[in-house]
């Protein structure tokens, strides 16, 4: 549910500032869902026996098995929905290719945390998607695909 609320406040803020909710907007907060989940699951693996102990009922605590799949199939669809912003205009077509690199080094921490499950390999995801998703964003931000409405706006101040 944290993660629903994470995008919501995304999306509110993009109606707020252009007046309107377009398929980046829900690009956006699909890729913030998605990171919140694929976060959520590999820090909740080194506190699993915590959850379990006070009654969460966590998926690290439930089904030790999907909490990893579930880490390692949201780190594929980063790829795949960020590979979609070019598509819808939000960014270059340079974004896709420079981002490359960082959602393949994703995929390889969530594989090992995949294959290994030890608690080692849940925090170097978890640092690891934190970086990510600063880069991640970075990289967005340098490849945003201006409009010409935009170019206009800025050749005439």
């Amino acid at each position: 549910m944290d993660s629903f609320i994470r995008a919501l406040h995304l999306l509110m803020g993009w109606s707020a500032c252009t007046g309107s909710l377009s398929a980046g907007s829900v690009l956006l907060g699909a890729i913030i869902f998605s990171w919140k989940i694929l976060g959520c699951n590999a820090l909740s693996w080194t506190s699993r026996t915590d959850y379990s102990r006070v009654g969460y009922r966590m998926t690290s605590v439930i089904d030790f098995a999907m909490c990893r799949r579930t880490a390692l199939r949201y780190s594929v669809g980063l790829l795949v929905l960020c590979s979609c912003a070019p598509l819808l205009n939000l960014t270059s077509w340079t974004f896709a290719f420079d981002s490359f690199s960082l959602h393949c080094y994703l995929i390889y921490h969530a594989w090992k945390f995949h294959e290994d499950s030890g608690n080692q390999s849940s925090q170097e995801l978890f640092r690891f998607s934190l970086i990510y998703l600063l880069a991640l964003l970075f990289l967005m931000l340098a490849g945003k695909k201006y409009s010409s409405k935009d170019d206009k706006h800025e050749i005439a101040s």
